[in-house]
């Protein structure tokens, strides 16, 4: 993996194969020596040749040796031109076959028997239509049986489970599949090696806590009391330079044997801080039948365990509330991680997250309404903090955005110096900034879209009225709050102007119900 010939010394791979062989032969070759310690001593007792027992340490010795070159290799592909990215969501199709053709491949040695089933189904991998056309992968699903969407979710679950343009429902019994089974094989390590990397301990705690987040969301739809839960994407290892092997400092690196966690340590293993940021997306409601669907893109340090603990929360307050003014219409909100989140306030002053989160919401934007059909429905943007940046890339280039409102909340900017520049009305461009909120400040000098003036160009953000877009009234506090509600009182303002977009109340005849504006 990622040792083909190129121009720049690698044409592709999978950094997290890369990664679980630098762990096999580091534990192998450590366990092959302590035996070959015990076997010398055993023949040493009884009087015979101990060159088998050299010979166990010398290959145990080897696996060893083998780690660095593994490590290079796995830098080797982060410095390449994937760096960053997930190799399943590139658009090339020669990158995407190849790394179909590995998946078809293990499946082919782990389970023959199910091979065999797919090859009687007319199952194939390789007539999934490449990544990037949304509208003809619901094509292409459409014109298969039952049969072979259930045969391709059970074979294939990670790949069916991140395919935009198919049904929520199936992209849920995906995913949800690829969670139960991950799950599965980091216990079964955990309990037969008994020595688990640092990361697989991370992956475990934030996938359990995923799972019993997930199981109470569940029971609440089931008695009636919520919204239906789906579970629109999983990946829980993503590998990149963000993940302590590359320019930042690994915490774990100092760890002895680099897989143990020393018992002091271990409280931090399910935080947000160590290991790969992992992508995720969670839809409360489902989004092929709503007629109001809300997609929320979370910003600076961001990761799959903040989505399942306070952004579902936001979500979850953001469906209940628009419920108010939908007039009766189902509502579906998406939390969307479905990029690298900035891992520090120095990395969100860089551009490069949302350069390349913003092609891929695209996409995934595409994706729900290839699933939502032909009939037109309202689909609205919340981007926070960071989340606004990567819609202003994603609206700013191509085509824009395939939406009909955008609303930003705590905005360090979006690139573009006016509300114009991302191809859409201004009057469906919204922006909130809440009283000691000092993003919109702190990131203009680097986010901000430059506007021209009689004295040359100055960084403008969307809460600047020069920018041109609708300034929403907030009676929030901070840059964290604009999703809160409260037991007594109710949502905040800042949450209700939110809504009534998504609601789509602008676009009706009632102005009492309109969300309140700054001039």
């Amino acid at each position: 993996m990622g040792n083909a010939i190129a121009r720049k010394g690698v044409a592709g791979g999978d950094t997290g194969l890369l990664d679980q062989l630098h762990a096999e032969f580091g534990r192998a070759g450590r366990s092959w020596r302590e035996a070959a310690g015990r076997l010398d001593r055993i023949l040493a007792e009884v009087g015979a040749d101990r060159a088998p027992a050299r010979d166990l340490d010398s290959s145990g010795q080897w696996l060893v040796s083998q780690q660095p070159d593994l490590r290079r290799r796995r830098d080797d592909l982060l410095k390449s031109d994937q760096v960053g990215l997930d190799i399943d969501m590139l658009a090339g199709a020669a990158l995407q076959r190849a790394r179909l053709a590995i998946l078809a491949a293990q499946l082919e040695h782990t389970d023959p028997k199910l091979g065999a089933q797919l090859k009687k189904a007319g199952v194939d991998l390789f007539t999934v239509p490449p990544q990037g056309d949304p509208r003809a992968t619901a094509g292409w699903w459409k014109g298969l049986t039952k049969q072979q969407h259930d045969l391709y979710i059970q074979a294939f679950p990670q790949v069916i489970g991140w395919l935009d343009g198919l049904p929520a429902p199936d992209r849920d019994r995906a995913n949800r599949l690829t969670l139960t089974r991950r799950i599965d094989e980091l216990e079964a390590r955990a309990l037969l090696v008994a020595k688990v990397t640092p990361y697989e301990q991370r992956d475990l705690a934030r996938l359990l806590k995923l799972r019993e987040r997930i199981q109470a969301l569940d029971d609440v739809a089931e008695a009636k009391r919520g919204p239906e839960i789906f579970l629109l994407g999983l990946d829980s290892t993503t590998a990149g330079p963000w993940d302590g092997y590359d320019s930042k400092t690994d915490p774990f690196r100092k760890v002895p044997g680099g897989e143990r966690i020393p018992p002091g340590v271990q409280k931090f293993v399910s935080n947000s801080l160590p290991g790969p940021d992992g992508r995720i997306i969670i839809a409360l409601g489902n989004p092929d039948q709503a007629a109001h669907t809300g997609v929320y893109v979370p910003g600076t340090m961001t990761k799959l365990d903040t989505v399942t603990g306070g952004d579902v929360d936001r979500i979850k307050n953001l469906w209940n509330t628009t419920q108010r003014f939908s007039r009766g219409q189902p509502v579906s909100t998406i939390a969307w991680l479905g990029y690298d989140a900035p891992d520090s306030f120095t990395d969100a002053a860089s551009a490069k997250y949302a350069e390349r989160g913003g092609p891929v919401l695209d996409q995934f934007i595409n994706g729900v309404r290839a699933a939502q059909g032909e009939a037109h429905r309202h689909l609205t943007l919340v981007g926070h903090s960071y989340g606004s940046t990567v819609i202003g890339e994603g609206a700013r280039v191509g085509n824009g955005l395939n939406v009909d409102d955008i609303v930003v909340a705590g905005s360090p900017g979006m690139r573009v110096p006016n509300a114009k520049s991302l191809r859409m009305d201004p009057g469906h461009v919204w922006s909130e900034l809440a009283a000691g909120d000092p993003v919109g400040d702190l990131g203009r000098s680097s986010l901000g879209g430059r506007a021209r003036g009689t004295f040359g160009t100055y960084p403008v953000v969307p809460s600047d009225k020069s920018f041109g877009a609708q300034r929403l009234v907030t009676d929030t506090h901070g840059h964290s709050d604009y999703w809160t509600t409260d037991p007594v009182n109710g949502p905040t303002l800042s949450l209700l102007n939110q809504a009534k977009v998504m609601a789509g109340t602008p676009l009706d005849q009632d102005f009492g119900n309109d969300p309140q504006i700054r001039f």
